[in-house]
């Protein structure tokens, strides 16, 4: 999970940088909203894929496709090519994670789930860390196609890895897989499931809006090198919460206060955006943003599998095409309002757009 995130980590501050070499901001957006939207591709058929391939396979093969794509973007040099090749590895990295969320699930009891998630997302958040301090370095030495070389790179040596400490012994199959359509009518008859799909749906809708942070703040005159150091310590907040966080959820505390402060600190962040014109208090708005979203990240999807079953694959396949949809929703809204308001006013907008989610975080039910 470190490397893979490590990986990412390190390319996701420069993709709008790298895509905006070719196109306009406008075409920037809805080039994210097309290679994002391929994640809920991934959502719908990797239950299926583990089903035929098993755990272990289906892992190796993502991690290699997911290695190789990012790698032909690196030496693409054309937007076409660019776009075809992340569209392929965001796709495979989507399956890749849908596969550690089943082992979690598979090899945690109730008691142990809110501790294993938060220890996942703290080697996950260390690549978060380092990521975008090494993409950061990279891109200022060798150019903003190296990053991909790095995160190709990244990716296979935690192939290599997997490949030799996977647990032969302890293979597991994921469940039959049904009717996508049957199990999102069931899915959305649930109220409670319904508000875990609006708040994932939220927090990767506001994840989706960040893409363009780097873009203001470079336009503040930061640097790709500082700008790799800023993101790469953004991440602490996230190394630092989301352990003792999601623990705290894994007992049912306070779920729905620790989301719907998340959710307020974020708001916050994005007012600061719109208002800010200070690079300073514009990187401290990103670290309040970002410590919101520590606070919703685990806990979030502790409390989710808390109401589910392990057998519920089809259920888990549904409530992840919530990221997906979020990510090509958030772009689009982006590229029609950026052909006529500035991207402050655009993060006004998406800030009163996540007062929403506060609301439907508040309605969650007491965790038991």
């Amino acid at each position: 999970m470190f490397l893979t995130q490590l990986g990412y980590g390190i390319i996701t501050p420069f993709l709008t940088l790298y895509f905006g070499q070719y196109v306009s901001i406008e075409s920037i957006a809805l080039i994210l909203a097309g290679t994002y939207g391929v994640s809920i591709l991934a959502n719908l058929f990797a239950a299926k894929i583990i089903e035929r391939l098993h755990s272990q396979r289906t892992l190796t093969y993502a991690l290699a496709g997911a290695g190789l794509a990012v790698a032909v973007v690196g030496f693409a040099g054309h937007i076409v090519g660019a776009v075809m090749f992340f569209s392929t590895y965001t796709f495979l990295l989507a399956v890749a994670l849908f596969n550690v969320d089943l082992y979690i699930r598979h090899y945690s009891d109730s008691a142990s789930l809110g501790g294993n998630e938060g220890k996942l997302g703290v080697f996950g958040n260390l690549g978060w860390l380092v990521g975008p301090i090494i993409g950061g370095f990279i891109g200022t030495q060798f150019g903003l196609s190296a990053v991909f070389i790095a995160c190709a790179i990244a990716t296979f040596i935690g192939l290599i890895l997997f490949v030799e400490i996977r647990p032969h012994d302890r293979e597991f199959r994921s469940p039959t897989s049904g009717s996508f359509k049957n199990a999102f009518k069931a899915y959305m008859r649930d109220s409670e499931m319904r508000r875990f799909y609006i708040i994932s749906f939220g927090l990767a809708f506001v994840y989706a809006s960040w893409s363009f942070v780097p873009l203001l703040l470079t336009s503040h005159g930061l640097a790709i090198g500082t700008l790799g150091i800023v993101y790469g310590l953004s991440a602490l907040p996230w190394v630092l919460f989301e352990y003792p966080i999601g623990r705290l959820a894994g007992r049912g505390q306070n779920e729905r206060l620790w989301i719907a402060t998340g959710f307020a600190l974020i708001v916050a962040a994005l007012i600061g955006y719109s208002l800010l014109d200070s690079v300073t208090w514009l990187i401290c708005s990103l670290f309040i943003g970002i410590t919101g979203s520590s606070f919703i990240e685990r806990t979030h999807v502790t409390a989710f599998f808390r109401h589910i079953s392990e057998g519920d694959v089809e259920v888990i396949s549904v409530w992840r095409t919530s990221t997906g949809l979020a990510y090509i929703i958030s772009p689009l809204i982006a590229a029609l309002l950026l052909n006529f308001v500035t991207l402050e006013f655009y993060y006004l907008l998406v800030a009163i757009i996540s007062l929403m989610f506060i609301a439907v975080s508040l309605s969650l039910r007491p965790g038991k």
